[in-house]
């Protein structure tokens, strides 16, 4: 029997480790913010409508929640500029170069994905 580490545990240990760091919580959330998928928005909520009002680990949760919407939003409007520089080229060969660029610099994130996908 192979011991693995199941998504549970991980959104556990993520939580414990917001709810406790000394740290930001803007900082950790940036920092890790490609572990922060639906599944753990899920359980934020879940466990932010069971916590007592008002109490530290509501408040925590709250600033938890408030950190990850302002990095996506950042992420979104980061991704929306890189995506009209893209798209403000004059042919698609400059695109594709740019596109390229970006690719080698490592700029293209998920958010620029998305936009992509969408448009």
């Amino acid at each position: 029997v192979e011991a693995g580490i199941s998504a549970e545990e991980t959104y556990r240990v993520m939580f414990k480790t917001l709810l406790e760091t000394e740290n930001p919580i803007a900082d950790e959330v940036s920092k890790n913010y490609a572990l922060f998928d639906y599944g753990f928005m899920t359980r934020l909520e879940k466990m932010q409508a069971e916590v007592e009002a008002g109490s530290p680990q509501s408040e925590r949760l709250a600033e938890v929640s408030a950190a990850l919407s302002a990095e996506m939003s950042r992420r979104m409007g980061e991704a929306a500029e890189t995506l009209r520089m893209v798209l403000q080229s004059p042919s698609a060969i400059v695109m594709e170069g740019k596109m390229a660029g970006l690719a080698r610099q490592g700029k293209i994130d998920d958010a620029l994905l998305q936009l992509l996908e969408a448009n």
